[in-house]
């Protein structure tokens, strides 16, 4: 897949959001911008697994919000 700069760099900005985010609206928010990227560009799958990175940090969060509660 042939990507432009500007492609190139929009898409190492959604997996860095998919590798920081930590709270449930980060999370949100990178799950949304991958599934933005996801329609868009059809032919990078190998993209689709910060879906499976962001279904584990979801997790973790819920856990540490469950635990300071």
């Amino acid at each position: 897949m042939e990507l432009t700069a500007d492609e190139e760099q929009h898409r190492e900005r959604i997996i860095g959001l998919i590798l920081t985010a930590q709270t449930l609206a980060e999370i949100a928010d990178a799950r949304l911008a991958l599934q933005e990227w996801v329609a868009e560009h059809p032919g990078d799958p190998g993209i689709t697994d910060g879906f499976d990175h962001l279904a584990m940090s979801r997790s973790i969060a819920e856990s540490r919000e469950a635990v300071s509660v």
